[in-house]
């Protein structure tokens, strides 16, 4: 579906985003993306953002998770999927969140017990 170049061009762009729009205005933003239903490997697709996520320029600008969810759930909504973002923080630092993506409750962009490791907010984040 996407090869990595876009992906990382994607990542930057909405860390970006997230610095000048914050949360709901980038989320509002991504949820326009243009799409039509079609036939997407989620598991590969998960794979390439966390893997552009983690290249050395998108390291360096501080892309993470809420970015990599962000996209993710924007690509999947845009090919015509229904999934939820999850945010969480960490029962040990409440201080320290964490986000992800869920389809029909399983976790496609980190690992099955994601919601286990992090106090899930109840419910997901409704799209505003």
């Amino acid at each position: 579906m996407s090869s990595l170049p876009p992906l990382l061009l994607a990542l930057a762009a909405t860390q970006l985003l997230l610095r000048t729009m914050r949360f709901n205005g980038t989320r509002r933003l991504l949820s326009r993306l243009p799409g039509r239903p079609r036939e997407v490997d989620v598991s590969l697709l998960a794979q390439r953002i966390v893997r552009a996520s983690h290249s050395r320029p998108l390291v360096a600008m501080g892309v993470d998770c809420v970015a990599e969810s962000l996209v993710l759930e924007a690509l999947l909504r845009s090919s015509g999927l229904d999934p939820a973002l999850r945010l969480g923080v960490d029962p040990k630092d409440p201080g320290s969140a964490h986000a992800w993506v869920e389809l029909d409750g399983v976790p496609v962009n980190d690992d099955p017990d994601v919601a286990e490791r992090w106090a899930a907010f109840d419910g997901e984040i409704p799209l505003r």
